[in-house]
């Protein structure tokens, strides 16, 4: 019912011109002279090759797989570049998106590319409107207001769960430029935050992009208030400050970002950037959280514990099936990782990178923890996922269990991992738990990704592998129970898939609990 009413709307919004042009508003001239920098911009090289090359003007053949086309990326990507050209390229590029008119219920008029496609006709309109004429300058005006308008619509109809903080960035500014008013705007912002940070200060996708790309809204967002005057940004200040300081601590000892639930490193220097923006980031304890990635860190080594408890639709929508799952760096070097994912802008990502395998975890019958589904997000997800951690002089103790293969073979898997502070050594105990008598034996699968520059051998007692890495360390992965090596892939900082290896620990389970230790030390 609610879609019925939100199309109707959006119709009417879009079918009543006499009401568009009564309330036509210009954009002010000190707003056309305000420089709006996007703090993440990344500027997309095939992208900025396409824009010089003049090659970049779309057809609707390819137009529903190309985000940038559709959110009006490219106009920062012109902006940056400059010049006659990349100023006639933007005006033919506007007016050749409204020219193919998609329909109101199509995808192209959703929240998230009607919010951004406001946010960079606003940021760029110094750049493409500035020596327009009174005719081109009332046609760009309309077309923001026209955005504006859908916009406040998302803002007032759509749930909390649905509302992206792109929304409430976008109806800020227009609504500031627009002399409105933002009391109820900066109310929800604050509650947006509420909801999609937790108590210890992740962005609930548990991601460490989206984590850097939340606190740049939450940096744009406080310059838009500072810039109208508007001093109400104490919990703003809060929230980037406390944001920061986690995202701060989700760096390997090699300077790479940890690599769970869609996380790359294809934008590392943008996030360094952002870390930079605060001053004296506090040290925060990241271990002894209640959900989401438990981080350990000392001057010799890096661990990351994947803890994520799937308990509503924001939080699952871009979790991947690594539960358990665990990285590890030391010496500056990364050894142990999960595969990585790869920053698709014009298609979706590879599914396979979300399964269970692509990570450093336990598998069951080669089965995802995690039943995966593109449209429902899960299809099937642990009810139970449980996190301790304990220390004391010498260690650190970090233990999880999942209940996510008790429906499907009556069983619970269980993860303990001892950490010796002051010195290269961890050791795992990795245990799966038949939960009833007569259960059918599965077959378990225990992976430990290494990083493509590390060189393995595996001894002749098949339960140890020497692991060699590019600045000449050694370090020696032990079992109880004999191991293989075996191919894997990762997908590096340029965004390419390269060729690596993964120790894996394989055996059957039945009745009777089964347990295999493992250790990693420096040799």
């Amino acid at each position: 019912m609610f879609k019925k009413i939100l199309i109707l709307l959006k119709k009417y919004f879009y079918s009543n011109e006499l009401l568009i042009n009564i309330n036509q508003k210009i954009i002010p001239e000190e707003t056309q002279g305000f420089n709006h920098l996007n703090i993440f911009f990344n500027q997309n090289n095939n992208l900025k090759n396409s824009i010089i090359t003049k090659k970049y003007i779309k057809t609707k053949s390819n137009k529903y797989r190309d985000s940038y086309y559709n959110t009006f990326e490219w106009l920062l990507t012109a902006k940056k570049i400059g010049g006659a050209e990349s100023l006639y390229f933007s005006k033919n590029q506007i007016k050749l998106w409204i020219k193919e008119n998609y329909s109101i219920n199509s995808i192209f008029w959703n929240n998230k590319y009607t919010s951004d496609r406001l946010i960079n006709l606003l940021y760029a309109y110094d750049f493409y409107a500035i020596t327009s004429d009174k005719k081109e300058i009332f046609f760009f005006n309309k077309i923001i207001y026209k955005h504006h308008l859908l916009n406040e619509v998302f803002i007032k109809n759509l749930s909390i769960e649905k509302l992206s903080i792109e929304n409430s960035k976008a109806s800020l500014l227009s609504n500031l430029i627009y002399k409105k008013k933002i009391d109820n705007l900066i109310k929800l912002i604050k509650f947006q935050i509420r909801y999609h940070v937790d108590i210890s200060g992740f962005h609930k996708s548990y991601n460490p992009v989206f984590q850097a790309q939340y606190i740049n809204n939450l940096q744009e967002i406080k310059n838009i208030l500072l810039y109208y005057k508007i001093d109400d940004i104490k919990e703003l200040n809060f929230q980037i400050n406390n944001m920061t300081s986690v995202l701060n601590s989700l760096f390997h000892k090699d300077g790479s970002l940890a690599l769970f639930n869609g996380s790359h490193n294809c934008f590392n220097k943008e996030i360094i950037k952002i870390i930079k923006q605060v001053d004296d980031l506090k040290d925060i304890n990241l271990y002894s959280i209640k959900n989401g990635l438990a981080v350990y860190g000392d001057k010799y080594k890096k661990i990351f514990f994947d803890v994520v408890k799937p308990t509503n639709k924001f939080i699952n929508k871009h979790l991947h099936s690594g539960t358990l799952s665990f990285e590890f760096s030391g010496k500056k070097e990364k050894i142990i990782t999960n595969c990585g994912s790869i920053n698709k802008v014009f298609s979706k990502k590879p599914e396979y990178l979300k399964y269970t395998a692509a990570h450093s975890s336990i598998t069951l019958n080669n089965t995802n923890i995690s039943e995966l589904d593109n449209k429902k997000s899960y299809l099937r997800i642990p009810d139970n996922i449980t996190y301790e951690s304990d220390e004391n002089e010498k260690k650190i103790f970090f233990e999880a269990s999942h209940d996510g293969y008790k429906k499907n073979f009556k069983k619970i898997v269980k993860r303990k991992i001892i950490i010796y502070k002051n010195e290269n050594i961890v050791f795992g105990e990795d245990s799966i738990m038949p939960i009833k008598l007569y259960s059918k034996n599965d077959i378990y699968n225990i992976r430990f990704h290494l990083m493509p520059h590390c060189q393995c051998n595996l001894t002749n007692s098949k339960k140890k592998v020497i692991i060699k890495t590019k600045n000449k360390n050694t370090w020696l992965f032990e079992a109880n129970s004999e191991v293989t090596v075996e191919e894997s892939i990762y997908i590096n900082e340029e965004n390419k898939v390269e060729q690596n290896k993964q120790i894996v620990i394989s055996g059957f389970v039945k009745d009777i609990k089964r347990t295999e230790f493992w250790s990693i030390k420096e040799a």
